[in-house]
């Protein structure tokens, strides 16, 4: 049905009444107007020909308002695209009431509202109190519809009764603010309530919100490339998506107190992202890449090494505290990891410098320390970036174990360090354990399936696992010359 049809039969009731009243008011006083009825004087009380009257003004009342409703609303439109919010609609409504009824008593009974009030003060006192919070929201509403810092879709902090509250303003109704929180959650805030609340639109200027962290690192680290790990930490947030690249995050070296630098990242979210979640992803981040490059949250009390030892990728106790962190290695024991410290050294790249070419021999592998390296692979017939590398990464898995050429092009995105694991050092540590070689084959089978997943959204049968598995294991004894690589151990 269209607006326009329904609108018209909306009036049609109040207008059928009105017809009624004017034919009845005729039939028995003569008049069509109840108020100019001859039995209508001073002290008639109420009776058919004045209550006959009297509401007439009413169905008068009831048609001006829905003939007002017609003409300030747009059928179809959402509330918050209307000339006229719908709060305005109710106080419309309340004064052509009141309007029609003042007359009413007057022409009929002779009588006003002041006069009646007055006459019963009690009743307008205690009227008063009850009325004087639904007053308050209904011209606070009011207000609020008229404040053009708000709009309904708008994202807000709050604090109402000790809760800090973020949520989307939904609409101002005649007596409450309507909110939904970002789990689907819907807030009920008096007007009046909401109108003396301190509130942030999150939504304006932009659609953002800054939030922080705090990291605490011992002083007798460089400060500044604890700055600079901090910085890489958070544009490995950014790329994720889970904070805003614009305006981009910033660290700062906050205050140095009692041995110890107190770092804050500073960041931006969009409305509606979780805070505590976020601030979890900054922090997991800036944690896991300090631990990465060396440089341990705690502060030493003993220092045998110097002032320098735990940033000194130089030295075997830092190298292998690193090692321990790195997922790819953690079936590796002690003694092993022990043995990787003492045989890699640390490479430190300049920005933009190529640390593998596409296609080139290599039976390396790489663990990245510190910076943000680039992953290039020919797209198209053009060097196109297509994955990034963080810290705690690693890369060259597939020349290390079994010889295969380098499948793409790594380049520092800035000054950055990594760890590079010769053939040699691996050799020895899979002669030296028959079960080692397969499970590093499983190892790089599940890095690879769980790429190809990512990538296709396809799930392959466990016999094709196995079957690659076992493919996986025969190169790595070949590359290696191993004579008894052993079998995939249980689990």
């Amino acid at each position: 049905m269209k607006p326009q049809n329904t609108a018209l039969r909306a009036l049609a009731t109040p207008v059928a009444a009105n017809l009624v009243l004017v034919v009845a008011i005729v039939l028995q006083g003569g008049t069509a107007l109840g108020f100019l009825d001859p039995a209508v004087q001073v002290g008639a009380g109420l009776d058919r020909h004045t209550g006959a009257a009297f509401l007439q003004f009413l169905t008068a009342a009831w048609f001006t308002d829905r003939l007002l409703r017609m003409a300030l609303t747009r059928p179809g439109q959402p509330r918050h695209q209307q000339p006229v919010p719908k709060i305005g609609l109710y106080f419309i409504t309340a004064v052509v009431y009141l309007g029609f009824a003042s007359a009413g008593l007057r022409l009929v009974f002779f009588q006003t509202l002041e006069t009646i009030f007055a006459a019963s003060g009690i009743f307008s006192l205690v009227v008063g109190f009850a009325l004087r919070g639904l007053v308050s929201d209904v011209f606070s509403g009011i207000a609020l519809h008229a404040d053009t810092h708000l709009a309904p879709g708008e994202w807000l902090e709050l604090r109402h009764r000790g809760d800090l509250i973020t949520a989307r303003l939904i609409e101002f109704d005649w007596r409450c603010a309507v909110l939904e929180d970002r789990y689907g959650n819907v807030i009920i805030i008096p007007n009046g309530e909401f109108s003396q609340t301190r509130i942030r639109n999150l939504s304006r200027p932009v659609a953002r919100h800054r939030l922080s962290a705090q990291i605490e690192v011992a002083i007798e680290h460089d400060h500044a490339q604890v700055c600079n790990i901090l910085a890489n930490a958070c544009a490995h947030v950014v790329a994720k998506g889970q904070i805003l690249a614009n305006p981009p995050p910033e660290v700062r070296l906050r205050e140095v107190a009692e041995g110890v630098a107190r770092f804050d990242l500073w960041f931006f979210i969009a409305p509606g992202t979780s805070q505590s979640s976020t601030r979890h992803a900054v922090l997991d981040a800036g944690i896991g890449f300090l631990k990465a490059a060396g440089v341990p949250l705690k502060r030493h009390e003993h220092h045998t090494l110097g002032p320098a030892d735990a940033e000194d990728l130089l030295l075997v106790d830092v190298r292998g505290r690193i090692l321990r962190q790195i997922p790819f290695l953690a079936i590796l024991d002690e003694r092993q990891i022990e043995r990787l410290a003492e045989g890699t050294s640390p490479r430190r790249l300049a920005p933009n410098d190529t640390l593998i070419q596409a296609g080139e021999a290599g039976d390396s592998m790489f663990v990245a320390l510190q910076g943000h390296l680039g992953v290039h692979a020919p797209v198209d017939g053009q060097l196109i970036e297509v994955a990034s590398l963080w810290p705690r990464d690693i890369l060259g898995e597939m020349s290390l174990f079994t010889g295969a050429p380098r499948s793409a092009t790594v380049v520092a995105k800035g000054p950055a360090t990594v760890l590079e694991i010769g053939k040699p050092l691996m050799g020895k540590l899979l002669g030296e354990d028959d079960a080692l070689a397969a499970a590093f084959a499983h190892l790089i089978v599940a890095r690879q399936t769980a790429n190809q997943r990512a990538a296709e959204d396809s799930r392959r049968p466990a016999i094709e696992v196995v079957a690659e598995e076992q493919s996986m294991l025969k190169r790595i004894a070949s590359f290696f010359g191993l004579h008894r690589p052993g079998s995939k151990p249980d689990g």
